[in-house]
């Protein structure tokens, strides 16, 4: 669904495309993105796993809809065209390096998970697929912010001081960070995507911050005047990272509150100015809160 096809390059240079208009192209349909007919519709047939429906128009059965080569053909695709075009979609590379192929387990176990329904109102229950694509949990409208609940691949562990905490002196807050669940790194596919942890030290009632950090987990990139990964500390599945921090207990509380809130991220909101989606799009989302309180002595 473009306006045009590029049919070859001129003289080999990508930056030179040779088009013609596609005589398939929709604007209606093209407005609607990636449906149902991009991964279910091929010659004129409806294909499925299944293929034994009684519908109203020709059934296929392809039983590589439920294999993960289907979902790499989008998401393992790396490359740079013409010095100013990057694409960065290493996931199904990155799955493989887990060992989780072997187990079995691949894109459809945690994105497409089994469920028993009826494909349409009124028919059979049977064994089929879920269809939500659930991924960093970022919906592509603000309307739908609540109406998938959130879910993290990382675990977090808050370990307190030891020795404890006495008002007025200096306390040890660890932070462990785990890419337990996700089978493959976090976060993943688009460069632009990251993760951004939020640590606060604050009182447990009325909400008051006494010291906070802020760990940004992903690749960044400069765009201009060519692209380039500055850096990347993606955290690869299985891994752990330790965080610590020495911080300076205040007087005049007793009863303290350590938080750490897991925010995943589109994009930047510099790239989502540029691009004119600020205010359209949502750009992040809370996924995971965990919360320690730490008891203060004032004893000398």
């Amino acid at each position: 669904q473009q306006t045009f096809l590029v049919t070859g390059v001129r003289d080999g240079d990508l930056r030179r495309p040779i088009v013609e208009e596609n005589p398939s192209y929709d604007a209606d349909l093209a407005e609607e993105g990636i449906t149902c007919a991009v991964c279910h519709v091929r010659e004129g047939a409806v294909i499925g796993p299944l293929g034994n429906t009684k519908a109203p128009h020709p059934v296929r059965v392809a039983p590589d809809l439920l294999t993960f080569e289907l979902c790499l053909i989008c998401h393992n695709a790396v490359g740079q065209f013409g010095g100013t075009l990057v694409c960065n979609f290493d996931t199904g590379d990155d799955w493989r390096s887990t060992g989780l192929e072997a187990s079995g387990e691949d894109c459809l176990h945690c994105h497409m998970p089994s469920v028993t329904r009826p494909l349409a109102d009124g028919g059979v229950a049977r064994d089929v697929r879920r269809h939500t694509w659930y991924g960093a949990g970022i919906p592509k409208f603000f309307e739908d912010m609540s109406g998938v609940p959130p879910r993290s691949g990382l675990e977090i562990e808050i370990v307190q001081d030891p020795a404890g905490y006495r008002a007025g002196e200096q306390g040890t807050i660890t932070v462990n960070v785990a890419n337990r669940h996700a089978g493959h790194s976090v976060p993943t596919g688009d460069v632009e995507r990251f993760i951004m942890i939020l640590l606060r030290l604050k009182e447990q009632d009325p909400t008051r911050i006494y010291w906070e950090r802020e760990v940004r987990i992903g690749e960044v990139w400069e765009w201009s005047p060519q692209p380039r990964q500055v850096s990347d500390n993606t955290l690869a599945f299985g891994e752990e990272r330790t965080y610590r921090y020495d911080i300076d207990i205040p007087d005049e509380t007793s009863t303290l509150v350590f938080e750490v809130i897991v925010e995943n991220h589109r994009m930047t909101e510099k790239n989502a100015v540029d691009m004119g989606l600020m205010g359209r799009y949502p750009l992040k989302r809370e996924v995971l809160r965990k919360t320690a309180t730490l008891a203060v002595r004032r004893d000398l």
